[in-house]
């Protein structure tokens, strides 16, 4: 009985961490919020899906969420993939190789902050995509 409590246990410990398999654009996006407010670096990688010739970006995108960690979530939303079409197409020509089937885009602006006169802020745009049926962030 220990031991079916135990596989129990773990099959919803990695079911949870492991490939965050979102239902939809915006439980991926509420997963985001989540897991950044939590300043939890694993589980936001888990919403992103590599492919074998992109694992290079790992470190790019642990960089990017790092960056992001201790900032203020202005507005997040889901955007239609149009928004953002051409900007996609023009990765494509330029050599990029789609990880997933686009849906939509996630848009989150971060609080400005001031750096001596100006007023800086941050935007990330990120592709969602489709992979085996669940929703994830592009690499």
């Amino acid at each position: 009985m220990k031991r079916w409590v135990y596989l129990a246990f773990l099959a919803a410990f990695f079911g949870a961490r492991v490939g965050l398999a979102a239902e939809s654009p915006d439980a991926l996006a509420g997963e985001y919020r989540s897991a950044l407010a939590r300043k939890d670096l694993s589980a936001l990688m888990t919403l992103v899906a590599f492919s074998a010739d992109t694992q290079k970006h790992r470190a790019s995108m642990e960089a990017r969420f790092r960056s992001r960690f201790g900032k203020e979530v202005v507005s997040a939303r889901i955007v239609p993939f149009s928004t953002y079409e051409s900007e996609y197409r023009a990765s494509l020509e330029n050599g990029a190789k789609p990880v997933l089937e686009p849906r939509a885009w996630f848009v989150v602006e971060f609080r400005r902050d001031k750096i001596g006169e100006a007023m800086l802020g941050t935007t990330d745009v990120l592709l969602v995509g489709i992979r085996n049926g669940s929703y994830y962030f592009s690499s």
